[in-house]
């Protein structure tokens, strides 16, 4: 009787272990959500780039929403098979996948919300804000680790 190596993709019994759908079922399902915008999209996406730099003047960005949701749908697509194949091979890097097919989806959401409207999405407002909010939750993590270390 021989026995198999114990790998990640096997148990201590030498079967072979469950698939984990965690990572490709969210990948499939942000990349079915990004199809459904692509589907909906219409118009043109207008991204504002005022204030990115004093030196430069960066004008606004003019984009068709159908196509780049379209490019981005398919992009998902595929990062949801990547994450979906590597599942099944047991493989590592599912979650990256699974990344890739969530940051497609944000990109593609916020482009088509703005599709079609007079607004535009202002680019550097977000960005700004995003570190403005994210660096206090960072530091709090990060002392909160450090005072758990201390005790």
């Amino acid at each position: 009787m021989t026995t198999m190596p114990l790998t990640a993709s096997t148990t201590s019994q030498g079967h072979a272990a469950p698939i984990q759908w965690r990572f490709p079922g969210a990948a499939i399902v942000m990349a079915l959500l990004t199809v459904l915008l692509a589907a909906t999209s219409g118009g043109e996406s207008v991204l504002s780039m005022r204030n990115a730099s004093r030196r430069f003047p960066i004008g606004d960005i003019h984009l068709d929403s159908t196509t780049v949701t379209i490019v981005l749908a398919v992009m998902a697509i595929i990062a949801a098979a990547g994450a979906t194949r590597r599942a099944i091979a047991r493989a590592r890097g599912v979650a990256a996948y699974t990344t890739v097919a969530g940051t497609i989806f944000v990109l593609a959401f916020l482009i088509w919300s703005v599709a079609g409207n007079a607004s535009t999405m202002p680019v550097v407002q977000l960005l700004q804000g995003s570190v403005a909010f994210a660096v206090p939750l960072i530091l709090g993590a990060l002392s909160g680790v450090v005072c758990e270390r201390s005790g």
